[in-house]
């Protein structure tokens, strides 16, 4: 029998929504749980976890879904990857649910 502690991180209850507007400047969103999932919408951003977002960074193309666990509270940066502006919606999950 599979215990809920040891169900996949996609099953986990949300707590939590934030959204960064992805332009051409960086912008950022603190979130404080320590489980979330990224979504770009609109557009490929790039995201950086704690420090600027350039157009070196992390890459997430559009309507994908990235599940991120970090060990602790943590800024989410985002820009736009080309000339079109997106915004990256985060959802932050209870870890032990």
């Amino acid at each position: 029998m599979i215990q809920n502690e040891l169900l996949g991180d996609k099953f986990k209850s949300p707590i939590a929504a934030y959204s960064v507007a992805a332009a051409s400047s960086n912008a950022s969103v603190t979130v404080a749980e320590t489980d979330f999932s990224i979504c770009a919408k609109g557009a490929d951003i790039r995201y950086n976890l704690g420090a600027a977002a350039t157009a070196s960074t992390y890459y997430i193309p559009q309507n994908e879904t990235y599940f991120i666990r970090v060990p602790g509270a943590t800024t989410v940066q985002a820009i736009r990857d080309a000339s079109t502006d997106g915004t990256l919606l985060i959802t932050g999950f209870d870890p032990h649910r």
